[in-house]
C-alpha cells in the first residue's frame, strides 16, 4: 500500500510540534505584518519583534502571545496533512512510482499541485487564525476571547465566502514558497545523500531551516499582502489585486513597508521548518507502524 497516508500523518504531527514551539512568533509576526504606520497611536505601534513581545506581555499577559492558538494548531495539521499527502502522491506519478531521485522540475510540479490543494482546503482556517492572532486585548478586559467557530461564523455572516477567502490570490502566488523551499531541500538532500550516504536528524533540521530561509526572503512581500487582505473587511481593497496593494504599501510606507515583520517571520519560519522536517522524519516510522496496527497498511516484513 502507498505511504502517502504515513507521510500525511507524520507531516501533520511534525507541523503540530513545530507550531507549538514557535506560535508566539507566529502571533508577533502577524501583528507586525498587518499594522500600518499611520493607523495606530505611537504607544500602540510595534517597532520590532522585541518591542512587540514586551508590549504584548505587559498589556495582555502571556495569553496574548497565544491568540488564535487552537486555530493555528488545527490549521497546520490540516495544511501539512493535505500538502504531504498530495505532494507524495504527485511525486510518485512524476517519478514513475517513486523510482530514482526527484528532479527540481518534478519537485516544482508536485509542490504546485499540492500547494493549490492546500490553499483551496485551508485558506479559511488561516483567515480566521490571522484575525484571532492580531486581536489586541488588555489584562483588565475580562471578557472571553471569541472562539475559532465564532470568528468563522462572524466572517461568514458579515462578508460571506469571499471574506473567508480574503487574500486567496496572494496565497495562490505563495504556492511558490513551498515549491522554492522543497526544490532547494530536495536538491541539497540529494547532494548530501550522494556525498554522505545517508542523513541524520540534524541534517534534516539544517536543510529545513536553510531551504525555508531562502523561500521566505524571496516571497515575503506576498506573505505580508496576504495577511493584510485576510484582515481587511474592505471589499474594494480585496478586489484591486495583489500588485496594486503592494504599490499602495510602497506609496504609503515605502519599500520597507513590504518587509514589516520580516525578522520575526524569518525566525519563526526557519525554526518551524527545521523542527517540522526533523519531527516528520522521526514520526514517519511511527506513522507506518500505527497504520500497520490499524490494518490500514501492509507490513513491510
Amino acid at each position: 500500500m502507498s505511504d502517502n497516508l504515513a507521510h500525511a500523518l507524520s507531516g501533520a504531527g511534525g507541523g503540530i510540534i513545530s507550531m507549538m514551539i514557535t506560535y508566539p512568533l507566529v502571533a508577533i509576526s502577524s501583528r507586525l505584518q498587518v499594522q500600518k504606520s499611520n493607523s495606530l497611536r505611537k504607544d500602540e505601534h510595534y517597532k520590532n519583534t522585541v518591542d512587540a513581545f514586551v508590549k504584548i506581555i505587559n498589556r495582555e499577559g502571556p495569553k496574548g502571545l497565544y491568540s488564535g492558538f487552537a486555530s493555528g494548531i488545527f490549521g497546520i495539521a490540516v495544511t501539512n496533512g493535505v500538502y504531504y499527502y498530495c505532494y507524495e502522491a504527485v511525486k510518485k506519478l512524476v517519478t514513475k512510482q517513486g523510482q530514482g531521485p526527484i528532479t527540481t522540475t518534478q519537485s516544482m510540479i508536485s509542490g504546485s499541485l499540492a500547494g493549490i490543494a492546500v490553499v483551496i482546503a485551508t485558506h479559511p482556517i488561516w483567515t480566521v487564525n490571522t484575525r484571532m492572532s492580531v486581536q489586541r486585548r488588555t489584562l483588565s478586559n475580562k471578557s472571553k476571547r471569541p472562539t475559532t467557530l465564532q470568528v468563522f461564523l462572524y466572517i461568514l455572516k458579515k462578508e460571506g465566502i469571499a471574506g473567508l477567502y480574503s487574500g486567496c490570490k496572494a496565497a495562490m502566488i505563495l504556492v511558490m514558497n513551498p515549491i522554492i523551499q522543497y526544490a532547494i531541500f530536495e536538491n541539497l538532500k540529494t547532494r548530501l545523500v550522494t556525498s554522505k550516504g545517508g542523513l541524520s536528524g540534524l541534517d534534516y533540521f539544517l536543510l529545513g531551516a536553510l531551504s525555508k530561509l531562502c523561500a521566505t526572503i524571496i516571497m515575503y512581500p506576498y506573505i505580508l499582502i496576504k495577511s493584510r487582505l485576510q484582515m481587511s473587511e474592505n471589499t474594494k481593497e480585496r478586489n484591486i489585486g495583489v500588485l496594486e496593494n503592494m504599490r499602495l504599501v510602497v506609496k504609503n510606507e515605502g519599500i520597507v513597508g513590504l518587509y514589516s515583520g520580516l525578522n520575526s517571520k524569518l525566525l519563526q519560519s526557519v525554526l518551524s521548518s527545521a523542527f517540522l522536517f526533523y519531527a516528520k522524519e522521526v514520526l514517519f516510522d511511527w506513522s507506518v507502524w500505527i497504520l500497520v496496527v490499524l490494518k490500514a497498511r501492509k507490513s513491510m516484513q
